[in-house]
């Protein structure tokens, strides 16, 4: 919706200087002698009186924005989201808890496709990496498209300055959450694969991909967790679980070596082994971004 407000005020820019056209472009060419600098100037100038003329009319414009958005996407972010609602914009307390609830709900659902993930690649459970993939184009996807334009609408409102604060830290939440789904869905492609291959993993390397999985999912559950209660204690246990995991993965990627080097493990399971590992550590990257960020709160 934001793209949409801003073609709006481009629209109504142009209809503003069309009148003026002669003037302007006589403004212009005294700007300078040299035509990409005209160009250059014609722009800026532009934009400035636009957003000086436009400015008191940023809600209204918001607001048309809105009902010119078509009906299927209405109805797709009545599907999708559970607690936002655009009604919301002129209660900017209540849109942000709101927005807040819906980051929420997104995290509980990347949190189980990471557990699926998991089946999926251990136990070789394609239903649950079926589920995961729809998860992730059918609902974390378009739900935080949702989610960050109501946001990006919600601070053209006269937001206080803790508010603007907190909208700025939902957009850096939900690039965290949004990741862990993009990663838990990788996860789960690379155990579609992994059966479709016919690739077998080496007792131990299911043993060592199981403990990092766990592990991942428990340390992004409690940074999940600290972020929804603001309890610092439990965002530095899952900064703590994420300095363990490093740990771990290390002595996994050491055995997995040595595996390779026993010929042990199968050269086709390399990329696939390195590759969910490397996700899984990426993913306790992520978890530990949402404990950072509750202990700088």
């Amino acid at each position: 919706m934001s793209s949409l407000a801003t073609n709006l005020i481009n629209v109504f820019g142009v209809l503003l200087f069309l009148p003026l056209l002669g003037p302007f472009t006589a403004l212009v060419s005294h700007t300078s002698s040299a035509l990409p600098r005209q160009i250059a100037n014609a722009h800026t100038i532009f934009n400035v009186i636009v957003s000086l003329v436009l400015f008191p009319f940023i809600r209204q414009i918001a607001r048309a924005a809105t009902l010119l958005i078509p009906k299927s996407k209405r109805e797709e972010q009545a599907r999708l989201t559970a607690y936002i609602d655009e009604r919301q914009y002129r209660l900017p307390a209540v849109a942000l808890t709101e927005a807040l609830r819906e980051l929420y709900r997104m995290g509980d659902v990347t949190a189980r496709m990471l557990e699926h993930s998991r089946r999926a690649l251990v136990a070789e459970d394609l239903e649950a990496a079926t589920w995961v993939v729809k998860q992730e184009e059918g609902f974390v996807d378009p739900t935080r498209k949702i989610l960050e334009g109501f946001v990006n609408t919600l601070m053209q409102e006269d937001l206080s300055v803790p508010q603007q604060r907190r909208c700025f830290q939902i957009k850096n939440l939900l690039i965290d959450v949004e990741r862990v789904g993009d990663l838990a869905e990788d996860l789960a492609e690379a155990a579609q694969r992994k059966v479709a291959q016919c690739v077998a993993f080496s007792p131990q390397a299911i043993q060592d991909l199981d403990r990092l999985c766990q592990h991942a999912h428990y340390t992004y559950t409690c940074a999940l967790q600290s972020v929804r209660d603001g309890d610092r204690a439990l965002a530095q246990r899952a900064c703590d679980l994420e300095d363990e995991f490093d740990a771990l993965y290390l002595e996994a990627r050491q055995r997995h070596i040595q595996r390779l080097e026993t010929r042990i493990c199968q050269p086709e399971a390399d990329v696939l082994f390195v590759e969910s590992l490397r996700n899984l550590e990426r993913i306790s990257d992520h978890a530990d971004n949402l404990g950072v960020s509750v202990s700088r709160n």
